[in-house]
């Protein structure tokens, strides 16, 4: 994936959090009544930033974490999507349509291969930096 390709996908991301973020503050009592185990709310929390800078750090060509860590994130990248398509589909596919459980799924399908070719991407840069 290229690095404007990426600049892309973290502008839509960071969109989509500030959005999140702004329906959160506006209906607390909705999105809190949806929100599963506080300690995995904050993994994905944490993961999600972890992702955001590190496209960032790819689409804007800057170098701070090492190969090591990026490989961390990669792998964290993983088992976030995989721990977060698994509890949805243990609490909520039973209550969406077939449309809806195609467009959940199909959101996965592109949007995580993206975001984890951005992320080899700049896990090779950094090996060929240092």
């Amino acid at each position: 994936m290229t690095r404007r390709k990426t600049k892309l996908l973290f502008y839509v991301l960071l969109m989509f959090y500030v959005v999140y973020g702004f329906i959160i503050l506006i209906f607390p009592e909705i999105i809190i009544m949806e929100m599963s185990d506080p300690i995995v709310e904050i993994y994905g929390l944490f993961s999600s930033f972890l992702i955001l800078l590190s496209l960032y750090l790819y689409a804007f060509s800057k170098s701070i974490f090492h190969y090591n860590f990026i490989s961390l994130i990669i792998f964290n990248t993983i088992l976030c999507a995989v721990i977060s398509y698994a509890e949805a589909v243990l609490n909520d596919f039973e209550y969406m349509t077939q449309a809806e459980i195609f467009v959940f799924t199909s959101i996965y399908l592109i949007i995580y291969p993206l975001i984890i070719n951005s992320l080899f991407k700049l896990r090779s840069s950094e090996l060929n930096n240092t």
